[in-house]
This record gives C-alpha cells, structure tokens and sequence, in this order.
C-alpha cells in the first residue's frame, strides 16, 4: 500500500509540474498576443509625451490586477468544487476531512505570480 501512495504522489508531482509548465506557455502565447496589441497604445502614449517610467508603471499595474484577479477566481472557483465533491462523495468517506487550509491557495498565488513576472513581466517590446 505505502509504495502504491508513494507512485501515486510521483504521479500527481509530475502532473502538477507539467500543468505549471502548459500554463507558462499559455501565458507566454497570451503575453506576445498582448504585447503585439499594447503596440500601437504604447507609441501614442510615447508620442503625447508618456515616459518609459509611466508606461512601465500603467503596464505593471495591469498585470498586478490580472494575477490578483485570477487568483480570487481561481480560489473561489477551487473552493467551489472541492465543496461540491465533498457534499457528492461525502457518504463514502467514513473519516472526518482535514480542514481547508491556506497553504494551497498561497503557493499557488505564489507560483503564478512567478510564472506571469517571469513569462509576462517587462516584455522588451513595451520598454523602448
């Protein structure tokens, strides 16, 4: 049984790695898309007398309101099916489930707040 559980997490860790991984590429792919729209946006700005300062600030603040955004979504909906589970799946588990914790929906702020920084954070095309 122990080295069933054992396979099981390996399995589950390799799966979670390979998610974070799709989501960086989602959010490379979505980021140029961005970028290539943001454009023309950042040129007018630049061209009514915006620094690279302002413009850099304007696009932090956006992504900053991005990630918090997904993040309280992603929670929230999270939170969500994990309760749905539990009241469908509830008469089959006989023992009493660890309370809801903090802990994941931290790291899991902190991972994609790291992949959006690192995927999608000051794009050489915004910063001229």
């Amino acid at each position: 049984m122990r080295k069933t559980l054992e396979r099981a997490e390996r399995f589950l860790s390799l799966v979670a790695l390979l998610t974070a991984m799709v989501a960086a590429v989602a959010i490379a792919l979505s980021a140029r898309r961005y970028v290539l729209k943001q454009a023309d946006v950042c040129a007018v700005m630049k061209c009514l007398g915006a620094s690279q300062r302002t413009i850099l600030v304007n696009q932090i603040k956006v992504l900053g309101a991005l990630c918090l955004s997904a993040a309280l979504m992603g929670a929230a909906i999270a939170y969500g099916v994990q309760e749905i589970l539990i009241r469908i799946l509830g008469d089959l588990v006989f023992a009493d489930l660890p309370v809801i914790s903090l802990w994941p929906l931290t790291w899991s702020i902190l991972c994609s707040s790291c992949l959006l920084i690192g995927f999608a954070g000051a794009h050489p095309y915004l910063v001229w």
